[in-house]
């Protein structure tokens, strides 16, 4: 009896562990999917993950990814309940397979609607449609890790610890692959409907054109086209001016040449930034200026030399530029060939340094989630 307590308090603590331990490894999890999902639906090859949020800020990405597949339960098992007749593995695979099919459709549809109701759309439904060949590449691509993840987690369950550590590896690479491979489908899906309507806008206005092509018309009530005559122009290199030009130093809203303004230097605008903050004239509630209390204040905000502007201006515009660089755009007319996405952004993604602390990220977390499942299955109470 008093033997027995070690193992079920281990189990207890296993159990506690596994479930503390669950909440940043689902919500990491359900995050990682839709950031990478949606950032690479959106046309972005290397990306910035969301930085200043906490797990917090996170916890409905699990609830949202859970209400897609609780919704698909009773359809998927009316559809593939005969397999259960059969063979339980049976209708878990036919039953998964459902799954892989309905679930992007689903998530493809609430991310473009913007609504958790919206489980089907058709307009997405029409543009899967129109791509099966690469619906079909994606799915098979992206079943191949799963089952390799599949077979490691089965290991574990089995009770052999060893598989704890390859299936750390594999099932983060499997989770960000299938949302990888998703993305770029969204992408050629949305991108290949905008050239298809664009395409057909231009065939619709050529045939417009040919089908009026050679036919005149005579209107008799237009009016008569004037000819245009020819007038010599001879070029002057100077105008002299009907006015008498103002003094340099009086400058107005009529001055012709003003004088460029003239720009504090670093000290000097800073020993003027004291003066007036040590002023009890401009101290406001919080302290330094307060342009709502004082009539024509400054505003309130450091000064900066002409130098510091320029260089963070710069930087501003290198960060729009690498944005630009950072789409699927970068690589012209291969950026809606789905064979040149598929193969190459796909495995090339997990070489980015973003994707790189992601996956290790994710690997950390299977880990410690693996281990705690162990531990409760060896120390189950029916097993001591």
């Amino acid at each position: 009896m008093i033997g027995a307590f070690g193992p079920l308090l281990i189990f207890l603590m296993s159990v506690a562990g596994f479930a503390i331990w669950g909440l940043p490894t689902s919500t990491y999890f359900a995050h990682s999917l839709l950031v990478v999902w949606t950032e690479t639906s959106n046309g972005r090859d290397s990306f910035r993950w969301p930085s200043g949020e906490t797990v917090m800020d996170w916890l409905w990405k699990p609830i949202f990814l859970f209400l897609i597949i609780s919704f698909w339960l009773i359809p998927g098992c009316v559809l593939v309940g005969p397999f259960f007749l059969h063979d339980f593995r049976g209708f878990l695979i036919a039953f998964g397979l459902f799954l892989w099919i309905v679930f992007p459709l689903s998530l493809f549809s609430m991310l473009e609607s913007r609504s958790w109701v919206m489980i089907v759309s058709p307009t997405i439904l029409a543009r899967m449609v129109r791509r099966p060949f690469a619906c079909l590449f994606v799915g098979f691509m992206t079943i191949i890790p799963t089952v390799l993840a599949l077979i490691c987690f089965v290991g574990v369950v089995r009770g052999n610890w060893i598989w704890i550590f390859p299936a750390s590896i594999v099932i983060p690479f499997a989770w960000l692959f299938y949302a990888r491979m998703w993305g770029i489908y969204g992408y050629l899906i949305h991108d290949g409907l905008e050239k298809h309507a664009k395409k057909k806008k231009k065939r619709r206005t050529e045939v417009h054109r040919e089908s009026f092509a050679g036919v005149t018309s005579n209107d008799p009530w237009a009016p008569p086209k004037e000819v245009i005559p020819v007038v010599e122009v001879e070029e002057i290199d100077h105008v002299e001016p009907d006015y008498e030009p103002r003094p340099e130093d009086v400058e107005d809203e009529w001055t012709v040449n003003k004088k460029p303004y003239r720009f504090m230097s670093d000290e000097a605008s800073k020993e003027q930034w004291n003066k007036n903050l040590s002023h009890d004239l401009y101290k406001g509630e919080y302290g330094g200026y307060d342009v709502g209390e004082v009539e024509g204040a400054p505003v309130n905000e450091p000064p900066r030399a002409m130098d510091k502007y320029l260089e963070e201006r710069r930087r501003i515009e290198e960060e729009r530029a690498a944005f630009v660089d950072d789409t699927f755009e970068k690589f012209g007319k291969r950026a809606g060939s789905s064979t040149f996405l598929l193969q190459k952004t796909a495995f090339q993604f997990f070489t980015y340094d973003a994707t790189i602390k992601a996956y290790l990220n994710l690997a950390v977390l299977t880990l410690g989630q693996l281990l705690f499942l162990y531990m409760i299955l060896r120390f189950f109470p029916g097993d001591v």
